[in-house]
């Protein structure tokens, strides 16, 4: 088991076994409620979508033992379930799929990160996988999920990565270039948004650097999100 901080975002959490909940019930919660129905005025739905997604949910310290991700079909069949406690001993991962491909997925180390394409009162839309852009319908209400807009994600990030031969760092906002020279293999930790621009530092402690980049253009996005360290 590896030890991998992550700054904040998701505790370093450490087991030397793991074990299912067999107990969890397979019963969909969203047999009354097969459409999505959004609130056009819901606050999840004011801030930027990219590649049309609204935002990211993801799991938090607050999952136990006892939690597990079940994702279902639209009629609320239940397409996959897992636990990030298992036996992990012979060093794989107890619930294989090979369809299941989200944003980010390190089930060693707590970290699941799944694009949510649109949202209801009781469930998300998340995409499960990012090549094919399939999406799922997961629980809402649940203590260790939370949703993020793209904005609120990117933020809480630990570090970000980016292009700089087509994304260079800016002095300001649509501005020249920096003079200063940096790491380009180093640590870039995101400050601020302003529109399509993200502030970043790099360096540490009193010797802390800022710039600006681009963090989306369009519906794209324009950096990589780097979730561990």
């Amino acid at each position: 088991m590896k030890f991998i901080y992550l700054f904040g975002l998701i505790s370093v959490l450490s087991c030397n076994q793991k074990k299912s909940d067999n107990k969890t019930s397979n019963e969909s919660p969203f047999t009354r409620n097969t459409e999505l129905n959004v609130d056009s005025t819901s606050s999840e739905m004011k801030r930027s979508i990219i590649g049309g997604s609204i935002g990211v949910v993801s799991v938090t310290d607050n999952i136990t033992e006892k939690d597990t991700i079940r994702l279902f079909d639209k009629d609320g069949k239940l397409w996959y379930k897992f636990s990030f406690f298992y036996d992990d001993s012979n060093g794989k991962f107890d619930y294989p799929n090979e369809n299941f491909d989200p944003l980010s997925f390190h089930p060693d180390n707590f970290l699941l990160m799944m694009e949510v394409a649109d949202a209801s009162k009781n469930r998300y839309e998340v995409k499960v996988n990012q090549k094919n852009n399939l999406t799922k319908y997961l629980e809402k209400n649940q203590d260790f999920l939370l949703f993020q807009s793209w904005e609120e994600h990117i933020i809480s990030t630990p570090f970000v990565s980016f292009n700089e031969s087509t994304n260079p760092i800016l002095q300001k906002p649509s501005g020249n270039p920096i003079d200063s020279h940096y790491n380009k293999d180093g640590f870039f930790q995101p400050v601020e948004i302003n529109g399509d621009w993200l502030q970043i530092k790099w360096g540490s402690g009193s010797s802390w650097e800022y710039g600006w980049i681009r963090w989306k253009k369009g519906d794209k996005l324009q950096i990589d999100l780097d979730y561990l360290a």
